[in-house]
């Protein structure tokens, strides 16, 4: 992802109840960054393929958009 100005950013996985399935690490590199999501959860267990949100949030926005999840 870019941003226009940094912030500081949360992202977080949910499954498609809304229900949380893990916080990810963002690697910043100034505006840029990234993240990356080993299909599993906050347990370290491995989640189902299919659809899942993730929310990019910011100290003045956020940014919901889905994802599919092929194993």
């Amino acid at each position: 992802f870019s941003l226009e100005e940094y912030s500081e950013v949360e992202l977080t996985i949910y499954n498609l109840s809304g229900q949380k399935i893990k916080d990810l690490e963002v690697v910043r590199n100034g505006l840029d960054g990234s993240a990356l999501w080993d299909g599993t959860d906050e347990n370290s267990n491995p989640v189902s393929s299919g659809v899942y949100f993730y929310r990019l949030t910011g100290s003045e926005f956020t940014q919901t958009k889905s994802m599919l999840l092929i194993k």
